[in-house]
């Protein structure tokens, strides 16, 4: 027969009683902007907006990848991060770009939402690119449509890496179109970008111990593990180990703890500071699609 419960054990705790510290530091509320469920980084919502930002009449003109590939040229680094290398830029419209920017919204809820603004990039690729391709036009689309010119941007600060907890604050449909990503197993293997990016998430292989005078090497049987006093010599997963991994694993990896001995795979903050807007830049790129797109 079960007992009703009293009306201290159905409110919970009586803290009225107790005295607390005074000392401990104070409790604040305040308001927090959520972009898609997930706080924008301390270090972009700190940045001052560009003061007074001018922005031509039709600001919105849209642009398909084929045709900025076309006038820019340039190779993929990173996801949506585009380099020209030196000896192409004397041929293009822009001679003196280095480098260019391709987001898209749909799966990237701290892009910038409209020209001028500063915002993040969240990537499982750690971009690795020379100081001199920091500053570069910025374009995001939205869907199926087109790119549209957000402006001039930098990196203020390199890459952040997400821990456990931010983790967590990742909205389950980004996520997914990760793991689709770099989880795919195409026939002729991984892009080399998602291959490398897995081998550095996933844990080390024991492949056995060495002998007093390290001439041998005892290959690695689990049974044996504690009988060693001494950790095992490992080595990073093959290429071809990479290349079996799937989706379902990369979703898993996301939600290991920081200190987890099984794959821990993270996102990354590419920070986004806006620092101008180049009309003439805009203009002249208007003015070549008109040419090759009449």
């Amino acid at each position: 027969m079960s007992r009703a419960r009293t009306d201290s054990q159905s409110s919970g705790p009586d803290h009225a009683a107790f005295e607390e510290d005074m000392n401990l530091p104070a409790i604040e509320e305040v308001p927090i902007k959520l972009y898609g469920g997930m706080r924008m980084p301390e270090l972009i919502g700190n940045l001052p907006p560009i003061p007074s930002l001018r922005l031509p009449e039709q600001p919105s003109e849209v642009f398909t990848f084929d045709f900025l590939k076309k006038v820019f040229g340039g190779r993929a680094v990173s996801s949506g991060w585009w380099v020209i290398p030196p000896k192409t830029r004397e041929m293009r419209l822009f001679p003196q770009l280095k480098s260019f920017r391709t987001l898209n919204s749909d799966y990237d809820p701290l892009l910038p939402r409209r020209p001028g603004e500063h915002g993040v990039q969240l990537s499982c690729i750690l971009a690795e690119v020379d100081d001199e391709h920091l500053t570069f036009p910025l374009f995001i689309r939205r869907g199926q449509g087109g790119y549209k010119y957000y402006g001039t941007y930098t990196e203020p600060r390199y890459s952040d890496r997400l821990g456990g907890d931010e983790m967590r604050q990742v909205p389950e449909y980004v996520k997914k179109h990760w793991a689709s990503q770099i989880g795919s197993i195409p026939r002729d293997g991984k892009i080399p970008k998602h291959n490398e990016t897995i081998r550095a998430a996933w844990p080390q292989v024991p492949v056995g111990w060495l002998t007093e005078n390290n001439k041998k090497l005892i290959p690695y049987q689990e049974r044996y593990h504690d009988d060693h006093e001494e950790n095992p010599v490992t080595r990073p997963i093959t290429a071809e180990e990479a290349d079996e991994i799937g989706e379902d694993e990369i979703l898993k990896a996301f939600e290991t703890a920081d200190t987890d001995t099984a794959p821990s795979m993270r996102f990354y903050y590419e920070y986004l500071q806006c620092v101008g807007y180049d009309h003439d830049f805009y203009t002249k790129l208007v003015s070549k699609k008109l040419e090759l797109e009449p």
